[in-house]
């Protein structure tokens, strides 16, 4: 599977147990109302990454501040 992105922090490939793709955004990126992208496909997941969009609630900027 090959999905690179910046804004991607870890990805989990489930498609084996049913699961789907799970891509983890880093802090301060959001799609969907949350900050990682599930999806069933590899192309499915690079379209969900084209609407991800910068998040800065708490959560996101706590994360962000200590990762500095």
């Amino acid at each position: 599977m090959k999905i690179k992105d910046s804004r991607i922090e870890a990805i989990s490939d489930e498609r084996a147990t049913g699961d789907g793709i799970w891509l983890y955004l880093k802090p301060g990126w959001i799609w969907d109302e949350v900050h990682f992208v599930h999806e069933d496909t590899v192309q499915a997941c690079r379209q969900a990454l084209r609407v991800v969009q910068p998040c800065h609630c708490d959560e996101c900027e706590t994360l962000k501040a200590k990762a500095q």
